[in-house]
């Protein structure tokens, strides 16, 4: 029997039902190659592929690569869930996928690798991915690991640095204890480390001071951060001590009728300074 040939607008019409399932099945293929990449790459490899997997994602495929994501990561380990969630984080700059931003990291997030579980704390420490609902479950989640003392050392350093920037003003003063109780350990890198994240978030005391100015001469990174909070210190301190004596001068010149010259140098001072930016970490 000889097959009747279908008419070509019936042939388009097939051909058009059929590419978006034929996308899906690419994405998804696309997405199952990198996450296993990702599992089995160096833990400072992984952040690349999560940004390879948005390459070319334009707003009308964010939803379906967000589901290639969320399945192709059910059976991986805690490298291609570090993958998956960067790739999450960065097709939408807002709350749109917190909730699976969290349900990927949660695992890794308790995983007995430091290293990795480390780097989920840090992703998790940015609130902008959460809307009020799921924040709450993510500040448990980062208070647990950063109160626990059998964590890891580094891994708690971490969780202090992400719960004082999504935490509440309770949970910002737990990551402040936890990072000064470092200042007291018998371990130098422990020391400088939690010093370096005290001075990082700006709330440093003298003990942090006193370790950071120990090391800041040491030819090695930790030294050099060290040595560039300890002159943004200084500089701050200095600029304070120029507005106190101009503000004492100010004094003098009002007694002496010369508040309006005052006036002016305290304006031009204000204007020429502004406020020690934050060093990068």
């Amino acid at each position: 029997m000889r097959a009747v040939p279908l008419p070509s607008f019936l042939l388009a019409l097939c051909l058009l039902s059929s590419t978006p399932a034929l996308m899906a099945q690419d994405l998804a293929a696309k997405v199952a190659t990198v996450l296993a990449q990702a599992d089995s790459a160096p833990l400072d490899r992984v952040f690349a592929l999560g940004l390879q997997l948005t390459e070319q994602v334009d707003e009308k495929q964010t939803d379906p690569a967000r589901d290639a994501i969320v399945a192709g990561v059910a059976k991986l380990g805690d490298k291609a869930r570090l993958c998956a969630a960067v790739a999450l984080q960065d097709l939408k700059n807002d709350t749109t996928y917190g909730k699976d931003v969290l349900e990927v990291l949660m695992p890794v997030a308790q995983s007995k690798d430091d290293a990795a579980r480390a780097s989920a704390i840090a992703l998790l420490g940015e609130d902008r991915f959460y809307n009020t609902r799921i924040l709450p479950d993510v500040r448990k989640l980062v208070e647990g690991n950063c109160k626990d003392e059998l964590v890891a050392p580094a891994v708690r350093i971490e969780a202090a640095l992400a719960l004082w920037r999504i935490g509440s003003s309770d949970q910002r003063a737990t990551a402040k204890s936890t990072l000064e109780q470092f200042l007291r350990s018998t371990d130098s890198d422990l020391r400088i480390r939690g010093a370096l994240t005290l001075a990082e978030l700006n709330v440093a005391s003298g003990d942090a001071w006193s370790v950071l100015r120990e090391v800041q001469n040491q030819p090695n990174d930790l030294g050099r951060r060290a040595r560039l909070y300890v002159k943004r210190e200084e500089e701050r301190r200095q600029f304070e001590d120029m507005l106190q004596k101009l503000a004492e001068n100010r004094k003098v010149g009002e007694a002496a009728g010369g508040s309006k010259d005052e006036d002016r140098k305290s304006t031009r001072l204000n204007s020429s300074h502004s406020s020690v930016s934050r060093m990068p970490s």
